[in-house]
């Protein structure tokens, strides 16, 4: 991958992992992608391998920073190789429309949207107008929220949020939570 990488001659990638999506009200996901399960490969597999080349990159890091070692991230910031970050923790902050219009939490939520352009507001002033609504701060309040005791008390919760909410979701706190110093 790496030579196909270099022959493409292009200024910077970024390797992300699958994350879970929800489709008719289903969680999907692959669990051989938990972050317990590839947080070692990261680290001591593909982070390695990438800096040798010499390619331009970033990792997207979508799960609670946790499971990597003390220290890792807080490298691959420095080196300006980490990528991401949970978009609920930025919706303040950030828009995510679908194609037909819809708003959505995050990229995820493909089939639950919050609200929708021409039928909840038209133009910007009506955006904002609605977004500071009590229901969408309270839903944002609420996905802004810590997963569970152990992130909410963790140091490193203003940055990684716990990661995507779809884990938790998914796993539930007893496949995640474990893992959590």
């Amino acid at each position: 991958m790496i030579k196909f990488i270099k022959k493409c001659e292009l200024d910077n990638f970024i390797f992300s992992f699958e994350k879970p999506t929800i489709l008719s009200n289903n969680v999907i996901f692959d669990e051989r992608m938990l972050p317990k399960h590839i947080s070692k490969f990261i680290q001591n597999v593909m982070y390695p391998s990438l800096q040798e080349t010499g390619v331009n990159f970033k990792i997207e890091l979508m799960f609670q920073q946790c499971v990597l070692q003390d220290g890792f991230v807080d490298k691959l910031e420095n080196e300006s190789h980490a990528f991401g970050g949970c978009l609920l923790m930025k919706c303040d902050k950030r828009i995510v429309f679908d194609p037909e219009g819809f708003v959505l939490p995050c990229n995820h939520f493909t089939k639950h949207p919050l609200g929708k352009y021409g039928k909840d507001f038209k133009n910007p002033e009506e955006f904002i107008t609605w977004k500071q609504s009590d229901n969408i701060k309270n839903i944002y309040q609420i996905t802004k929220s810590a997963p569970g005791e152990k992130c909410a008390k963790c140091d490193k919760w203003s940055k990684c949020g716990g990661g995507c909410r779809l884990y938790w979701l998914y796993c539930g706190q007893n496949k995640l939570l474990p893992i959590i110093n």
